[in-house]
């Protein structure tokens, strides 16, 4: 697991006042998951990921790799601890020179690997992202979403146990972006992977993330499974993974509630057996309804009449997998995930 403990970070510049990048900030990267890093620019995102693969030092705090503090090792076993790390970095950042197996190749023989070591281990990861035939292609030869999954396939040479991807799709069209998010997933999936998405894409977020942490004015303003959020009503991380959607007023006489859900245990016919559940008419507004990392989760707006207890529509929820929250304000009964600043 990544652990990052009230890590900051302050640069100095010469001749200016000192810029804080990151304020304390907590957080962990569970194994075996995908956790994503999001944020508006200049939110501390990029800085946090600059503290996981050892690009920098923390001014504060602590950053663990399985437990080891890599903010207190020495430059040798910093770069031996980081070696756990492979990062794809936005554009590929391929060198323009060396073919699509020299790139694969290029950490390996920095290692100190022999050449036929590493001219086998570069031929299995350019097969195993799908450009065998591209082994001796130049970066200029090769599309943006060719030259990407090279990049992926150098980032795996050392057989690093996490994967740290930077804004990978950045740039890409759909349909190369979707292919790349199928390759992350299957390496996830294949090499038992623990990925870290830094992105601001939402599409990337729904189909890839287990996990997610909002960044915001330097710390973390809030961080939560994908599939809690999406089903919150009120969280931040939520409405940006799944977007609130306007929907007519609701009759006279009603109030609005907004509905939380993700498939697994919540029935299709849930507005049928809400409603059987109060004994009232329950009306649907709309709302949305997307595909978040292969489940369903929704987020509606129903109608309840007024002077149904609040309780009453809490608990009826609750019995059948829903979050409901009164549209326009927050109810001290709903449950909320989890913030952490």
């Amino acid at each position: 697991m990544i652990r990052l403990s009230q890590a900051s970070k302050t640069y100095y510049p010469r001749g200016r006042p000192p810029v804080v990048a990151l304020k304390p900030t907590t957080f962990d990267i569970p194994v075996g998951e995908v956790t994503a890093i999001l944020g508006e620019s200049g939110a501390g995102k990029t800085t946090a990921g600059r503290l996981i693969n050892g690009l920098t030092r923390p001014t504060s705090g602590s950053v663990e790799i399985d437990g080891v503090d890599i903010a207190r090792l020495g430059h040798r076993e910093l770069v031996e601890a980081t070696r756990r790390i492979g990062v794809v970095f936005q554009g590929a950042a391929l060198l323009a020179r060396r073919t699509a197996q020299q790139n694969v190749e290029l950490p390996l023989r920095i290692a100190g690997v022999g050449r036929a070591a590493r001219r086998e281990r570069a031929r299995e990861l350019l097969a195993r992202v799908g450009l065998e035939a591209k082994a001796g292609a130049h970066p200029s030869q090769l599309s943006g979403g060719q030259r990407q999954r090279v990049a992926i396939a150098r980032a795996l040479s050392a057989r690093p146990e996490y994967l740290l991807a930077d804004e990978a799709t950045s740039g890409l069209d759909a349909e190369t972006t979707r292919s790349i998010l199928g390759l992350l997933r299957e390496l996830r999936d294949d090499l038992n992977l623990t990925v870290v998405l830094i992105t601001h894409e939402m599409d990337v977020v729904r189909e890839l993330a287990d996990r997610a942490v909002l960044f915001e004015n330097g710390s973390v303003a809030e961080q939560a499974a994908v599939s809690e959020a999406v089903r919150t009503p009120g969280s931040r991380l939520g409405n940006l993974i799944l977007p609130p959607v306007n929907v007519a007023p609701a009759p006279r006489g009603t109030t609005t509630w907004e509905v939380g859900y993700t498939v697994g245990g919540v029935a299709l016919d849930w507005p049928a057996a809400l409603s059987a559940r109060l004994g009232v008419p329950v009306l649907l507004l709309g709302g949305i309804s997307e595909v978040i990392n292969g489940d369903a989760a929704g987020r509606l707006y129903v109608a309840v009449p007024s002077g149904t207890p609040a309780e009453s529509i809490l608990a009826a929820g609750k019995s059948l997998g829903l979050i409901l929250q009164p549209r326009g304000g927050d109810s001290a009964d709903a449950e909320k995930v989890t913030f952490a600043r």
